[in-house]
């Protein structure tokens, strides 16, 4: 694409949206309810590969039937507020921000470029318009709901969760495999209670990991730079925030397998950015198992 949560139908009149709260963005920005009910609208507009356009160039038709990720943000504002004119607004930047976040690779134009990657699936858009929405959700909780920060020697910023991990061929392999572990829901084990039994037929996400881990480079301790970058990146696309972050997450009733997938995928981008070539004797995994993915681009836009 944090539980990545679908959130449901728009249900908001214009009128519900004259006085809406506001909170500070962690991008630095002031966020309202006014935002998260865009981002909604706009998910909703583009709710369809059909109604997708991935041929992005900021111009937007009134009477136009398919949307890029920007002009589903435009129409939904126009929908909902009567206009659009704050092209740099919270919501916005918000948007930027997760693609930063997740994306294989660096753009000049986030939203349109993101948008208009060939490597950019119908699927990766569905989540980072959820993403966005789960980041707007949670700035706005109560405070009463809001659980206070998790203590890490990690700097928290966006600007620190943005950059990509330190690249390692090896964590990309475990990823890779990982994602081949949870190819179906029915490989998808979500009651995680901790044990990762030998001989199983489904996972949760932490046991695909330690799984993958295990029959790549016979080395599991429980945490490691894989396992340290799940947990970040659920910090960082949550709607809520949780004790245990892998179990908990997967764990969630409002957790879809869509969103494991997207999860995954957006943990394998973040060690792919600049992935050296494998080394030769990097240990495969059997020949039955082995998987294709999508290729991934990483050279920045001209």
């Amino acid at each position: 694409m944090m539980t990545l949560v679908l959130l449901g139908p728009l249900l908001a009149t214009s009128a519900a949206l004259q006085t809406p709260p506001a909170a500070l963005s962690q991008n630095g920005a002031t966020v309202s309810s006014q935002d998260l009910q865009v981002a909604r609208r706009a998910a909703a507009i583009l709710d369809a590969p059909t109604k997708w356009d991935r041929h992005d160039t900021q111009t937007c038709a009134e009477n136009a039937t398919t949307f890029s990720m920007y002009c589903a943000l435009e129409r939904a504002s126009r929908d909902l507020t009567g206009t659009f004119h704050d092209h740099d607004g919270p919501l916005m930047r918000e948007a930027r921000g997760v693609i930063d976040f997740v994306a294989a690779r660096t753009y000049s134009s986030r939203l349109t470029d993101y948008n208009n990657d060939l490597t950019t699936t119908f699927a990766d858009l569905q989540a980072v318009f959820r993403i966005v929405e789960n980041r707007i959700a949670r700035q706005l909780a109560p405070p009463q709901q809001a659980q206070p920060e998790r203590s890490s020697s990690r700097d928290q910023s966006p600007q620190s969760l943005a950059r990509a991990p330190t690249v390692d061929s090896h964590n990309t392999r475990i990823v890779a495999r990982a994602q081949q572990i949870l190819a179906s829901a029915e490989q998808w084990n979500r009651a995680d209670t901790g044990d990762c039994p030998a001989g199983a037929q489904t996972f949760s996400l932490r046991c695909a990991l330690r799984t993958a881990s295990s029959e790549l480079i016979s080395d599991f301790q429980g945490g490691g730079p894989v396992i340290d970058e799940a947990r970040q990146i659920i910090d960082f696309v949550a709607a809520k925030k949780y004790d245990a972050r892998l179990n908990d997450y997967n764990n969630d009733p409002a957790t879809t397998f869509a969103d494991i997938q997207a999860f995954l995928r957006i943990l394998h981008n973040r060690f792919a950015r600049e992935v050296p070539a494998l080394p030769t004797d990097w240990p495969q995994a059997p020949r039955s198992n082995q998987l294709t993915t999508r290729h991934v681009v990483r050279s920045a836009p001209p």
